[in-house]
């Protein structure tokens, strides 16, 4: 008989999932700030069109669950994304890694699973390194808290408009794709797509999308969200600019625009997440303009995981 059962995750166990996952990932790192229930949302919920296949992990006999299994399907890459994490000191950590498996083969076995671990996380490492998945890419958290107010001087010929029309969508969709068709893990999306990503979720931020146009050519973009306003920091979610207009400065007025528009909102702070790995010395291009690495997470991959 199991000393465990499992249960689905839903809006109802919301608050008590995000709690578990923040009790997990505090004890890993003091220097954790804390996960919002909207960030966790779309492993229950879904978003635009991925889907959560999350379970709540419960010791046999207890009503309080001891773990969150997070499973999202993410249809267009053909993978699933993780968010898992116990009580610390339950012991429960290679059996929530094991049913996380099981449960994504039972769903569907031919998409990939790619974990994704917070690498201060040895118990979950351990987990899915001993059931042969390997670390494929790394992303640091970066962060700044020294912002200012005052928006960065922009160039002759250079205009920063807020997205507010359909063409200001097409144009942005398409920056996107030219500016990140060759990074890891990139899969095209349709515009409708692009746009309810964004729209089904609360901390989107229409007046935090910023197009920068150089002569009348949209170049670049910024995209700013209140992911983590809950503590009081400003969410980089995207900085694009076409290939076409790289190593020209444009970057650099992105994401300061994004520093002075967190500071304007009241926010102490901005953080974004980099892949160290990124050929295009993205790491080195944050560091410079001060922000600094926090914590790192890493992605694994088991070809024939399934199996």
């Amino acid at each position: 008989m199991s000393d465990y059962r499992l249960e689905p995750a839903t809006e109802d166990s919301l608050a008590i999932s995000t709690a578990i996952v923040n009790q997990w990932e505090m004890d890993l790192d003091s220097q954790f700030e804390g996960l919002s229930e909207d960030e966790l949302r779309m492993f229950i919920a879904g978003r635009a069109d991925l889907v959560g296949r999350s379970l709540l992990l419960f010791a046999q006999g207890e009503n309080a669950p001891q773990g969150f299994i997070g499973l999202l399907e993410d249809p267009a890459r053909k993978k699933y994304w993780t968010q898992i994490a116990v009580i610390p000191g339950s012991g429960f950590m290679d059996v929530a890694v094991a049913e996380a498996i099981a449960h994504a083969k039972a769903i569907n076995p031919t998409l990939n699973l790619q974990p994704n671990v917070n690498n201060l996380d040895h118990d979950q490492v351990k987990a899915w390194e001993s059931r042969g998945f390997e670390k494929i890419q790394t992303s640091y958290a970066m962060k700044k808290s020294d912002l200012s107010t005052d928006y960065p001087s922009l160039p002759n010929g250079a205009v920063m408009r807020t997205l507010s029309s359909e063409e200001d969508w097409i144009s942005m969709h398409a920056i996107q794709h030219d500016a990140f068709a060759n990074h890891f893990g990139f899969v095209p999306r349709s515009l409708e797509n692009f746009k309810d990503f964004r729209f089904d979720s609360e901390s989107y931020d229409p007046q935090g999308i910023q197009i920068l146009s150089i002569n009348g050519e949209d170049v670049g973009y910024v995209e700013s969200t209140d992911e983590i306003a809950h503590i009081n920091k400003g969410y980089v979610h995207t900085i694009g600019v076409k290939h076409t207009h790289h190593k020209l400065g444009f970057g650099k007025i992105l994401l300061q625009w994004a520093f002075a528009y967190a500071a304007n909102k009241g926010f102490n702070g901005v953080e974004l997440y980099v892949d160290i790995a990124n050929k295009s010395g993205a790491l080195q291009f944050y560091e410079s303009a001060g922000m600094v690495p926090a914590s790192a997470y890493s992605i694994y991959e088991k070809a024939g995981w399934s199996h």
